[in-house]
Protein backbone atom coordinates (compact mmCIF):
# COMPACT_ATOMS: atom_id res chain seq x y z
CA UNK A 1 0.00 0.00 0.00
CA UNK A 2 2.98 2.35 0.89
CA UNK A 3 5.04 1.94 -2.55
CA UNK A 4 1.52 2.90 -4.33
CA UNK A 5 0.82 5.94 -2.54
CA UNK A 6 4.78 6.57 -3.15
CA UNK A 7 3.48 5.74 -6.67
CA UNK A 8 0.81 8.57 -6.61
CA UNK A 9 3.16 11.53 -5.02
CA UNK A 10 5.81 10.74 -7.29
CA UNK A 11 3.72 11.58 -10.14
CA UNK A 12 1.62 14.24 -8.56
CA UNK A 13 5.17 15.87 -7.38
CA UNK A 14 7.28 15.60 -10.96
CA UNK A 15 4.07 16.64 -12.65
CA UNK A 16 3.38 20.29 -10.25
CA UNK A 17 7.10 20.70 -10.28
CA UNK A 18 7.18 20.87 -14.68
CA UNK A 19 4.06 23.24 -13.85
CA UNK A 20 5.73 25.22 -11.90
CA UNK A 21 9.11 25.39 -14.00
CA UNK A 22 7.13 26.18 -17.11
CA UNK A 23 5.02 29.00 -15.57
CA UNK A 24 8.03 30.63 -13.67
CA UNK A 25 9.94 30.22 -17.30
CA UNK A 26 7.77 32.21 -19.21
CA UNK A 27 7.95 35.44 -16.85
CA UNK A 28 11.11 36.76 -18.60
CA UNK A 29 14.09 36.04 -20.64
CA UNK A 30 16.62 33.61 -19.07
CA UNK A 31 20.56 33.38 -19.17
CA UNK A 32 20.24 29.79 -18.85
CA UNK A 33 17.40 28.68 -20.62
CA UNK A 34 18.73 25.87 -22.50
CA UNK A 35 19.34 24.61 -18.30
CA UNK A 36 15.48 25.42 -18.01
CA UNK A 37 14.42 23.76 -21.10
CA UNK A 38 16.56 20.36 -19.86
CA UNK A 39 14.88 20.64 -16.64
CA UNK A 40 11.42 20.78 -17.95
CA UNK A 41 12.37 17.79 -20.65
CA UNK A 42 13.35 15.71 -17.46
CA UNK A 43 10.27 16.43 -15.65
CA UNK A 44 8.31 15.24 -18.10
CA UNK A 45 10.40 12.08 -18.73
CA UNK A 46 9.97 11.33 -15.33
CA UNK A 47 6.31 12.11 -15.48
CA UNK A 48 6.51 9.07 -17.89
CA UNK A 49 8.40 7.01 -15.82
CA UNK A 50 5.81 7.18 -12.78
CA UNK A 51 3.11 7.11 -14.47
CA UNK A 52 4.43 3.42 -15.49
CA UNK A 53 4.82 2.76 -11.80
CA UNK A 54 1.70 3.79 -11.05
CA UNK A 55 0.09 1.61 -13.34
CA UNK A 56 2.28 -1.13 -12.22
CA UNK A 57 1.30 -0.86 -8.80
CA UNK A 58 -2.77 0.57 -9.52
CA UNK A 59 -3.98 -0.35 -12.32
CA UNK A 60 -7.56 1.23 -11.67
CA UNK A 61 -5.37 4.56 -12.18
CA UNK A 62 -3.63 3.42 -14.79
CA UNK A 63 -5.55 5.37 -17.49
CA UNK A 64 -5.93 8.78 -15.79
CA UNK A 65 -1.84 8.70 -15.46
CA UNK A 66 -0.71 7.92 -18.51
CA UNK A 67 -3.13 10.60 -19.69
CA UNK A 68 -1.36 12.85 -17.88
CA UNK A 69 2.42 11.84 -18.53
CA UNK A 70 1.08 12.10 -22.34
CA UNK A 71 0.21 16.04 -20.85
CA UNK A 72 3.41 16.48 -19.38
CA UNK A 73 5.28 15.70 -22.44
CA UNK A 74 3.19 17.72 -25.14
CA UNK A 75 3.65 20.76 -22.12
CA UNK A 76 7.44 20.54 -22.50
CA UNK A 77 7.34 20.24 -26.46
CA UNK A 78 5.27 23.20 -26.38
CA UNK A 79 7.55 25.13 -24.20
CA UNK A 80 10.59 24.05 -26.49
CA UNK A 81 8.55 25.49 -29.51
CA UNK A 82 7.71 28.45 -27.80
CA UNK A 83 11.11 29.30 -27.04
CA UNK A 84 13.57 31.66 -29.40
CA UNK A 85 16.77 30.92 -27.97
CA UNK A 86 19.81 33.22 -28.78
CA UNK A 87 23.17 32.22 -29.60
CA UNK A 88 26.27 33.21 -27.33
CA UNK A 89 29.58 34.56 -29.02
CA UNK A 90 30.85 30.85 -29.08
CA UNK A 91 28.07 30.05 -30.92
CA UNK A 92 25.84 27.61 -28.23
CA UNK A 93 22.40 28.04 -27.58
CA UNK A 94 21.96 29.14 -24.23
CA UNK A 95 19.82 32.19 -23.33
CA UNK A 96 16.39 32.60 -24.45
CA UNK A 97 12.67 33.33 -23.71
CA UNK A 98 9.19 32.01 -23.79
CA UNK A 99 7.71 34.03 -26.84
CA UNK A 100 4.01 32.77 -26.57
CA UNK A 101 1.97 32.13 -23.85
CA UNK A 102 1.26 28.40 -22.84
CA UNK A 103 -2.05 27.74 -22.07
CA UNK A 104 -1.48 25.40 -18.84
CA UNK A 105 -5.70 24.87 -18.06
CA UNK A 106 -5.55 21.30 -19.85
CA UNK A 107 -2.85 20.39 -17.61
CA UNK A 108 -4.24 21.34 -14.50
CA UNK A 109 -7.45 19.17 -15.48
CA UNK A 110 -5.26 16.28 -16.02
CA UNK A 111 -3.30 16.73 -12.67
CA UNK A 112 -6.96 17.50 -10.75
CA UNK A 113 -8.37 14.34 -12.26
CA UNK A 114 -5.20 12.28 -11.77
CA UNK A 115 -5.16 13.22 -8.17
CA UNK A 116 -9.06 12.54 -7.56
CA UNK A 117 -8.43 8.81 -8.84
CA UNK A 118 -5.39 8.73 -6.56
CA UNK A 119 -7.50 9.81 -4.05
CA UNK A 120 -10.13 7.45 -4.43
CA UNK A 121 -7.45 4.56 -4.89
CA UNK A 122 -5.95 5.62 -1.44
CA UNK A 123 -9.18 5.30 0.36
CA UNK A 124 -10.33 2.08 -1.37
CA UNK A 125 -6.81 0.48 -0.46
CA UNK A 126 -7.32 1.55 3.41
CA UNK A 127 -10.79 0.28 3.29
CA UNK A 128 -9.94 -3.23 2.84
CA UNK A 129 -11.12 -5.79 5.60
CA UNK A 130 -7.92 -6.93 7.22
CA UNK A 131 -6.82 -10.34 6.89
CA UNK A 132 -6.55 -12.10 10.42
CA UNK A 133 -3.48 -14.18 10.22
CA UNK A 134 -3.70 -18.14 10.36
CA UNK A 135 -4.03 -19.40 13.57
CA UNK A 136 -1.02 -21.15 15.16
CA UNK A 137 -1.00 -24.36 16.16
CA UNK A 138 -0.62 -23.38 20.28
CA UNK A 139 -1.08 -27.43 21.10
CA UNK A 140 2.70 -28.11 19.67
Amino acid sequence: MEARRQAHLDLLGTTTELRAAIETTGLGHWPDMNVRLATIQQRAVSAGLYASRVALLSPDTADVAFKLASAASRLAATTAQYTNMARNQNDQFLAGQITRPIDLTEFDGHIERFARAAAQDSREVTALPVVNPLPTDQGA
